[in-house]
């Protein structure tokens, strides 16, 4: 169902998952289990991301926090043989998604590019890997695409041109488009570089570090034309239902 990414340059990356957090917004849905273990189908929702990306992945890294020790004995146990490493913080202790990606990127190669993405949201299309890149959807994107805290303005030959936040997370409508949690960086040095030195002030991935690395590197909008996205309970209802008919 999810094809497996390629790279345009041949190049490997490390793999960030952010699966460390509560699913506060999950319900009973996550009582037990860590978000990234929701079932989909035959199989979990990380196992999807794992395999969407196993052929240009270095190392992946995956963050956890709440129900690590479930999140981790899953994982080492479907996929053995895979580099996997983990980055583990208290539950107690979990703050925001800038903080949770700069303890992944402990681990992280300097030598490749990095791949961020969050474990409740699946890119069903768009496989072709480039690097520097932000991936959006708008009103022509289908499957379940949730509400969202950030939109670009892109400018002539899909370039990122400027930020906006939004206040109130916002449905997609004709005017507007939405980043999705998934990004991908060429230059690994200059992204550790900016998350390190922003990490006591740093509340927001795209705000605080997205933002700037695109100050430094201009990066790539590439629309996603199908996207399951389960932020909440309901959401996971409904993305179920639909890869029931996919």
């Amino acid at each position: 169902m999810i094809g497996q990414a390629t790279s345009l340059t041949g190049k490997k990356y490390n793999i960030i998952i952010l699966a460390g957090g509560a699913g506060s917004r999950m319900g009973m849905s996550s009582d037990y289990i860590p978000k990234a273990l929701s079932k989909l189908g035959e199989k979990r929702a990380i196992d999807y991301i794992i395999e969407r990306y196993v052929h240009i992945a270095h190392k992946f890294i995956i963050g956890t926090g709440y129900h690590a020790d479930l999140l981790q004995s899953y994982v080492k146990g479907q996929y053995p043989t895979l580099p996997i490493k983990f980055s583990f913080e208290k539950p107690e202790e979990l703050q925001n998604t800038a903080k949770s990606t700069t303890f992944c990127l402990d681990q992280a190669d300097s030598r490749f590019g990095t791949i961020i993405c969050f474990c409740d949201l699946l890119i069903i299309t768009n496989p072709i890997i480039d690097d520097n890149t932000i991936y959006y959807v708008d009103k022509n994107t289908h499957g379940k695409v949730g509400i969202f805290r950030h939109s670009i303005l892109i400018e002539k030959g899909n370039k990122v041109n400027s930020f906006i936040e939004n206040t109130t997370p916002i449905n997609i409508t004709d005017n507007n488009n939405g980043v999705l949690g998934t990004f991908i960086f060429s230059n690994t040095v200059l992204l550790k570089s900016i998350v390190y030195s922003n990490f006591t002030t740093s509340t927001d991935l795209t705000w605080d570090i997205i933002v700037k690395y695109n100050n430094e590197i201009q990066m790539n909008a590439s629309h996603c034309d199908c996207v399951y996205e389960f932020g909440d309970e309901n959401n996971l209802q409904e993305v179920r239902k639909l890869w029931e008919q996919f």
